[in-house]
């Protein structure tokens, strides 16, 4: 584990140090500030998962984004951004139990699940984060009674029609129909 996390604190610094002589527009051959930002972002993540040193991923929080105002409305990759950010503050939650941490992190995924229709590589799991956020909101707090019961039964339904598609299974279809 040494060895791995010396590994890490290495990736670290040398993510930092490109951040630094990078400009923000990009030049052609040159890679995309906002690439370096996401692997900055990961490397961090990583340590805090072997570590559990919040500031680690207080930093990936804001490296994402960093990264995430770089990849305005429209881009084609944006829906990475929204979903890495979505994951890291749930992850956040986790370990601080803010609410406004969840519910970003449930809005970021909505708007990645947008850009992910059905089909997409990538769907899969962001409803299965979605559904991690969504479930945590649910425990945590209730979620009949809430104002957005509605919401939250349209993407349950959403996921078991997903998962019907992908394994068919009557019950799933049949449980997805009476949400919807």
């Amino acid at each position: 584990m040494k060895r791995e996390i010396d590994d890490l604190d290495e990736a670290i610094t040398l993510n930092r140090d490109v951040l630094k002589l990078r400009p923000v527009e990009n030049r052609k051959g040159h890679r995309p500030k906002a690439l370096i930002y996401i692997n900055l972002a990961v490397c961090l993540c990583h340590r805090y998962e072997k570590l559990g040193a919040v500031d680690d991923l207080e930093e990936a929080i804001t490296m994402q984004q960093e990264a995430l105002v770089l990849r305005p409305p429209r881009h084609p990759d944006r829906d990475v951004f929204l979903y890495g950010l979505g994951v890291y503050l749930r992850m956040r939650f986790e370990k601080q139990a803010e609410v406004c941490d969840l519910e970003e992190a449930i809005k970021l995924l909505r708007a990645a699940l947008e850009l992910r229709p059905p089909g997409h590589q990538w769907r899969s799991s962001t409803l299965h984060e979605l559904v991690l956020c969504l479930s945590r909101r649910r425990d945590e707090y209730g979620v009949f009674g809430r104002p957005n019961r509605a919401s939250f039964l349209h993407d349950l339904a959403q996921c078991l029609a997903d998962r019907f598609r992908r394994q068919p299974a009557a019950a799933d279809l049949d449980e997805a129909i009476v949400l919807e």
